[in-house]
C-alpha cells in the first residue's frame, strides 16, 4: 500500500513564536481549527495525545498519537493510529513547521503521511476534502496570527 501524502503551507505575517503559541494552545482548537477539532493532552516531547482529526464532513477520528519531535517555536510532529491499536487500518504522521522567513514573517507548513487500508481506499477523498481541511486550518491560523488574538 502506498502512503497518501498531503503537503500544505502558508506565509503568515507574524513571528514563529506568536504562531506557535496559538497552534500549541490545544484547548482552543474547537473554536477555530476545522481539521484538528480537538486534542486531549499537552504539547510536550514524548507526550501522548488524543487527536480528533477530520476524515469526513462531521466525522473526526480519535487517534492516539505520540509527539516524537518538538522544538519550541520551530516544529512539532506526532504519529498515531486509528482505531487505537489498529495501525494497519489507518495511521498518520503529522509534521508542522514554523520557518522564520524575515522578522515578523513565517512559513507554516504541514506534512501529513497517511498509511494503512483506509487511506488507500479513500485516496481521492484524502487528496480533495482532507487536503482542503488542511488548507482551511492554515488559513484560520493565519487569520488568528495576523490579528491581535
Amino acid at each position: 500500500m502506498n502512503p497518501q501524502t498531503i503537503v500544505t503551507s502558508i506565509e503568515i505575517q507574524a513571528s514563529p513564536e506568536k504562531i506557535w503559541n496559538i497552534f500549541t494552545d490545544f484547548s482552543k482548537f474547537p473554536s477555530w481549527n476545522p481539521f484538528l477539532k480537538r486534542i486531549l493532552g499537552k504539547p510536550v516531547q514524548d507526550g501522548t495525545i488524543i487527536v480528533f482529526d477530520y476524515y469526513f464532513t462531521g466525522v473526526y477520528l480519535p487517534t492516539k498519537a505520540l509527539i516524537y519531535e518538538l522544538t519550541n517555536s520551530k516544529s512539532i510532529s506526532w504519529k498515531g493510529a486509528f482505531p487505537l491499536f489498529f495501525k494497519y487500518m489507518f495511521a498518520g504522521d503529522h509534521r508542522f513547521t514554523f520557518e522564520k522567513i524575515t522578522p515578523g514573517r513565517t512559513k507554516f507548513s504541514h506534512t501529513a503521511i497517511l498509511t494503512g487500508i483506509m487511506p488507500n481506499l479513500f485516496s481521492s477523498h484524502i487528496q480533495t476534502a482532507v487536503r482542503n481541511s488542511h488548507i482551511k486550518m492554515n488559513q484560520k491560523l493565519k487569520e488568528l496570527s495576523e490579528d491581535n488574538f
